[in-house]
């Protein structure tokens, strides 16, 4: 088994604020819209929590 084996292709949009993943722009572009993207943009980007809190339903995340 080589390590391309275990990689898969994606195409989309990550959310890296909310550590969120959208297959396509009309769901990215209404999680945007959400009032959990917009609490997690208030946040300092030092004082973020990792994972941060996910209660929007979109795709569910994927390891970095």
């Amino acid at each position: 088994s080589s390590a391309l084996d275990i990689l898969v292709p994606k195409a989309g949009f990550f959310c890296q604020i909310c550590s969120l993943f959208y297959a396509d722009e009309p769901s990215m572009i209404n999680h945007c819209r959400t009032p959990l993207h917009r609490q997690n943009m208030e946040v300092p980007p030092g004082k973020r929590e990792y994972p941060p809190q996910s209660l929007d339903s979109g795709v569910p995340r994927t390891p970095r």
